[in-house]
């Protein structure tokens, strides 16, 4: 899938948002900066027509979740390739296990999905170190997979989208990618945790003493 997108010569966006790309096209790409903590974007795309299509931070903090929605989108006369990804800033800092999940449909084609991350607050920095599906096909598909992230006490950029490859006039329906992240405790909470383990270990022995030598 990256192969397909390294050699596209466009500027990557310097604000969160909804970013599209015909990769055959990279000069007509759309960029819709995020507002009330979505972006959405209907029309046209290069030779594609894309239906509406919604990328939304739903919560924030150490455990984000994000929803990435492609009601429709149609391939032009010549197919070829629609990027499509979501950038939001200013999460974490995070030590957890991401949840990536996509399904939809395609008449004819395949979907390859991605998600990155990168310390800092440049959208769009990195949208594959993190985890990746694919190539998803057919009616009605979906995938899932986990990885681990340690945005290592800082915070963090997420980005994640789709990369659709499609024969002409191939129909996308339903295409819906969504990341969740379930953390767990940092190390000094982890510390925290083990010696109040240590000391109640502690009463427990000191009063099984008090109670042999009654």
């Amino acid at each position: 899938m990256l192969a397909g997108l390294s050699g596209v010569a466009y500027a990557n966006p310097t604000g969160p948002g909804l970013y599209l790309v015909d990769t055959a096209n990279p000069l007509a790409d759309v960029f819709i900066p995020i507002s009330g903590g979505a972006a959405s974007y209907s029309g046209v795309v290069g030779s594609w027509t894309v239906g509406i299509t919604t990328g939304t931070t739903i919560s924030g903090g150490a455990s984000p979740v994000l929803d990435l929605n492609i009601n429709s989108a149609v391939a032009g006369a010549g197919g070829g390739q629609l990027v499509v990804l979501y950038s939001d800033i200013n999460f974490g800092p995070t030590v957890g296990t991401a949840t990536l999940t996509s399904s939809g449909s395609i008449t004819s084609g395949s979907v390859n999905v991605t998600a990155g991350f990168n310390t800092g607050s440049t959208a769009f920095g990195d949208f594959s170190n993190l985890a990746g599906l694919g190539p998803l096909a057919g009616m009605n598909f979906s995938g899932s997979t986990t990885a681990l992230l340690n945005s290592l006490g800082s915070q963090y950029v997420l980005t994640f989208g789709d990369l659709i490859s499609a024969n002409p006039g191939a129909v996308i329906t339903g295409l819906d990618t969504h990341i969740s992240f379930s953390s767990v405790p940092d190390s000094g909470m982890t510390l925290v945790l083990l010696g109040a383990g240590l000391v109640a270990l502690g009463f427990f022995a000191w009063v099984r003493k008090e109670q042999v030598q009654a």
